[in-house]
């Protein structure tokens, strides 16, 4: 049985959005890498990235995990929200004995997934791709039975996307009447 409190702890997850900085044109395709740093003993994580769907719309996630680690599939990432702009990561691992990924910063840039988009043809916009830190799970194995211990504070940084708009071009005449 696992108890589940609201307490965090200072060694925490880190996570971040890479690059942080996107600039696009309209219906551009990219994608965005998830990274992590302090990934010790981990065996449930749970967290949400939303978005502005009116400027970037969701396109796939792929499990980029090297050395397969975690053992992600598709069963990982909750899917049903996107058009929302809301995707749930939930990873688990089944025998609660805790998997490390061996980084010493973000700075490693270890990706565990990436999330692929298309800016919008139609209009330009800003928004966040955004580590959604009021969301989160993260269990410990052998930290205070099942205690969630939070992201690392300081250590969750998100994406800024900025796409430009299409260009309008206004054509105006004036019209004289002859007397």
């Amino acid at each position: 049985v696992l108890f589940f409190s609201n307490a965090k702890a200072q060694d925490g997850l880190a996570v971040a959005v890479d690059p942080r900085s996107i600039d696009l044109g309209n219906g551009e395709n990219f994608c965005v890498d998830v990274i992590v740093d302090d990934f010790t003993d981990f065996f449930f994580v749970n967290f949400s990235i939303t978005w502005d769907p009116n400027v970037i719309q969701f396109e796939q996630v792929i499990p980029t995990d090297p050395g397969g680690a975690l053992g992600l599939t598709g069963a990982d990432f909750l899917t049903a929200d996107v058009e929302n702009g809301i995707l749930t990561f939930r990873w688990e691992d089944e025998t609660e004995e805790g998997v490390t990924i061996p980084t010493r910063s973000l700075d490693d840039k270890h990706s565990i997934f990436q999330i692929c988009f298309t800016s919008s043809p139609d209009c330009g916009g800003k928004t966040k791709i955004d580590i959604n830190e009021s969301s989160e799970t993260i269990l410990r194995a052998g930290i205070g039975s099942g205690s969630n211990i939070g992201f690392t504070v300081d250590e969750v940084f998100d994406a800024d996307v900025s796409v430009a708009g299409t260009p309008v071009t206004i054509s105006a005449t004036k019209a004289i009447n002859n007397p």
